[in-house]
């Protein structure tokens, strides 16, 4: 995990919220520890893919893109679709978790609202059932 962790630019000391952001992701794997290996080594793809410059210059920060790769990691499981986040597929979670995060900030530029807070609603939405 320590590895994962590394690979995907994040410290040790960023690693318990991360860990904590995904609790349900860890639980539907199962097995925590490959649960927490799958959540970083997507995130490490999103790092090293050609949208997370461009994503960054949309004015996310490291934390908030991870803080929305996990809401976007929560949709895949709450979707039924766990088997995205499994080896293999790390290069069409990051892209899918790009295009999440653009459609974010522009909504959040169309609006004038937070990103956190359009988060915010999208999760009480799918809480609710009213949004797969």
């Amino acid at each position: 995990i320590i590895t994962a962790s590394a690979q995907a630019g994040f410290g040790i000391e960023s690693l318990g919220k991360i860990l904590d952001n995904n609790t349900s992701v860890l639980a539907a794997f199962g097995d925590a520890s490959a649960g927490a290996t799958a959540v970083l080594k997507n995130l490490a793809e999103l790092r090293t893919s050609d949208l997370y410059n461009p994503l960054l210059q949309l004015g996310f920060t490291v934390e908030g893109l991870a803080d929305v790769a996990s809401d976007y990691y929560e949709t895949l499981v709450r979707t039924g679709r766990l088997e995205m986040l499994q080896a293999g597929n790390e290069a069409l979670v990051a892209k899918e978790t790009g295009e999440y995060a653009k459609n974010l900030a522009l909504i959040s530029r169309l609006t004038g609202r937070n990103v956190d807070e359009i988060r915010a609603e999208i999760r009480q939405r799918q809480e609710e059932g009213q949004v797969p």
